[in-house]
């Protein structure tokens, strides 16, 4: 994992959840990934996709 980080340098976090285990993690990581990118940056915005 963090090899994109890695290989562009990204050193800002603009958005962090917190879940009990790692399979709820995994899964809303999953969830994220499916959306288009207007929802992402919704998410980042207002906390919530729109």
């Amino acid at each position: 994992g963090g090899h994109y980080t890695k290989s562009t340098g990204v050193i800002e976090i603009i958005h962090t959840e917190q879940y009990k285990d790692k399979s709820a993690a995994l899964k809303r990581e999953a969830e994220i990934k499916g959306w288009r990118r207007e929802e992402k940056l919704n998410l980042i915005k207002f906390g919530k996709p729109i």
